[in-house]
């Protein structure tokens, strides 16, 4: 295995660094790696590291905003219509100029699988896996946690903004603290079905060129972050023009104790897991009918 590190600037500005992880064999086929709000890229590095091993190419980045991606003086502020507009058109882009030959696949954990609509360049990838990916609308959650998950949105991040200029997630969570204007944007998305922002509806139709066949996949201790519905809805109302697969996993099926919104990816799940989801991803590339 091989690993590479990169740094990738934006047309607009904005120093993202990258970690690829490649087998020893030429890459023929490639994961980009779409990591969930405030996530670190080692989270995914287990992952990246055993499928290099069974030969895939793994590419991982940050997004804009965290950790150790820096603006230009000329860079805008770092917004979550971007994370999805730029960054995610620019690391698919960056794969396919490293890896002419390999075919691209995606792996989008949570909000990635709601930003890939934003990507113009979705259509590379020949298959996606939405892993944990919910709709982040408070109204889908059902009883105790929709009234937790909306005084989030409504109350939590933008007084946390308001008192730290950011959302300090870091202070309670193992994620990187939120720009003001992605935490801001995150909620607002959270609060309204349709919000009338610009950047939901380059969203909205994004989504409806989308066609890259997708296998959603949930799980049912993850009630607090992207339950069964939420992830439902968003594979209905948002891939609905593309092909799907969604399911939805209890621990005790897979051999866990316990997997939740990260476990998948933090080796809560066994490797056989892994590898079957990219026999999936291959299996299913190049399915065109849309799954209703």
């Amino acid at each position: 295995m091989e690993r590479i590190d990169d740094i990738l600037l934006t047309r607009d500005g904005w120093r993202l660094p990258i970690t690829a992880f490649l087998p020893q064999a030429p890459v023929e086929r490639v994961l980009v790696v779409g990591a969930a709000i405030g996530a670190h890229r080692e989270r995914y590095y287990p992952f990246a590291e055993h499928m290099a091993h069974s030969g895939w190419g793994v590419v991982t980045f940050t997004y804009r905003g965290l950790g150790e991606t820096s603006p230009l003086p000329e860079a805008p502020a770092a917004t979550l219509v971007d994370w999805g507009r730029e960054d995610l058109t620019h690391i698919i882009d960056w794969a396919e100029q490293h890896f002419p030959q390999a075919t691209l696949y995606g792996v989008l954990h949570s909000i990635s699988g709601e930003l890939i609509g934003l990507a113009s360049n979705h259509s590379k990838l020949s298959a996606a896996a939405a892993i944990s990916t919910p709709r982040h609308l408070w109204s889908l959650w059902k009883g105790y946690y929709r009234y937790v998950v909306r005084v989030f949105f409504c109350l939590i991040i933008p007084f946390g903004v308001w008192c730290k200029g950011r959302l300090r997630l870091s202070k309670v969570t193992p994620l990187y603290d939120l720009p003001s204007d992605v935490a801001l944007q995150w909620a607002d998305v959270g609060l309204n079905e349709a919000p009338d922002t610009h950047g939901f509806q380059l969203a909205k139709k994004g989504f409806e060129q989308y066609r890259t066949p997708t296998l959603f996949v949930s799980f049912e201790d993850d009630r607090g972050i992207a339950p069964e519905a939420t992830v439902e809805y968003l594979r209905t109302h948002f891939y609905q023009n593309a092909y799907t697969e969604h399911f939805h996993i209890r621990p005790e099926a897979v051999g866990a104790k316990k997997i939740g919104h990260s476990g998948f990816f933090d080796g809560q799940v066994g490797a056989q897991w892994w590898d079957e989801l990219g026999q999936r991803l291959q299996a299913i590339a190049g399915t065109g009918h849309a799954s209703r």
